[in-house]
């Protein structure tokens, strides 16, 4: 068990334990997060690693610092994909602005594990309305990091 406190947020515990089920594979490990998020509220992430004893796990899988991709396919129509590192446990936005810097669309807000992740735009805005063509900027955003890149859109 693992003691963690990342930010604001004070981690209770990790655990990895095998799973119960008995396949030709073996048992993969899995992940249990709990952290206080504020008076008396405790969320807890749960998932698997996809890891089996035996695997050969390098560093190259988890990144030593945020890093946000180039969004493909760029430009767009209907929709894009964007690709992200995250180095530790923390609290991340992935989100777009237009060319005004208004944001227009939350694509992610919340607690992520280390590693890369994935999010998908489709073009529409928070209020699920398609946006008009043109340039746009989706920015990765923690506590001590902002990273923002351009992408266009073309109906």
């Amino acid at each position: 068990i693992f003691i963690y406190s990342v930010g604001d947020y004070v981690w209770d515990n990790e655990e990895y334990f095998p799973n119960d089920q008995t396949n030709d594979v073996g048992p993969s490990y899995a992940l249990n997060y709990n952290f206080v998020t504020g008076p008396s509220i405790v969320q807890t992430i749960y998932g698997t690693t996809g890891i089996k004893p035996g695997d050969n796990v390098g560093e190259e899988l988890i990144a030593d610092e945020f890093g946000l991709a180039q969004n493909y396919p760029n430009p767009f129509n209907p929709s894009t994909n964007i690709q992200f590192n995250v180095p530790a446990i923390s609290e991340v936005e992935v989100f777009v602005s237009n060319v005004l810097g208004q944001r227009i669309k939350t694509l992610h807000s919340g607690v992520l594990t280390p590693g890369v992740h994935n999010v998908n735009w489709n073009g529409r805005n928070d209020n699920g309305q398609l946006v008009s063509s043109g340039i746009y900027f989706y920015t990765l955003a923690s506590k001590n990091t902002q990273i923002t890149r351009k992408m266009l859109f073309v109906r």
